[in-house]
């Protein structure tokens, strides 16, 4: 979940392009309650119907429902390999056939790898590529990948 700033901007765009918002419904999971509150609050003010669920998003029993659209970013980069392909295959296994999967993963800069490190964060860093090639692993079928202009980070939407 964290604060879905991505989603009040992508809705924004669509309302403005004319898109109706009836009918589609938001759901966000995370482990920090204090996170969950201020993400609903977030969402209320821009408009956005949030149904918010705690759960830790490794757990694939943390899921209930089919889902359309599942979005992730800022999660990834703390995940090994193996523990990134089970998120995708938990994704993959709530998705409805044609669903789509947005991801992404941060290149390595010095600047901000060094603020991490103090942090005693240890990120990994993936291509756009390397997010394909673990989404194939968890079923996923249809795979194009992107990267920001300034070729920091890299993006895969993953088709089911």
């Amino acid at each position: 979940c964290g604060i879905p700033r991505e989603f009040a901007a992508a809705v924004e765009k669509f309302r403005k392009a004319g898109g109706v918002m009836a009918g589609i419904r938001f759901h966000g999971l995370d482990l920090d309650d204090d996170v969950l509150r201020h993400a609903t609050t977030f969402a209320c003010q821009h408009g956005i119907s949030l149904t918010t669920h705690h759960g830790d998003a490794l757990d694939p029993g943390a899921y209930a429902g089919e889902f359309d659209f599942i979005t992730s970013t800022g999660l990834g980069e703390f995940l090994d390999d193996q523990q990134l392909a089970s998120l995708y295959a938990a994704f993959h296994r709530v998705m409805r056939p044609g669903g789509v999967m947005v991801t992404s993963a941060m290149r390595r800069l010095r600047f901000s790898d060094y603020l991490l490190r103090l942090a005693e964060l240890h990120v990994h860093y993936r291509s756009a590529e390397d997010l394909a090639a673990i989404a194939r692993r968890a079923g996923f079928v249809r795979l194009a990948t992107s990267t920001d202009r300034h070729g920091i980070q890299g993006f895969l939407k993953a088709t089911k």
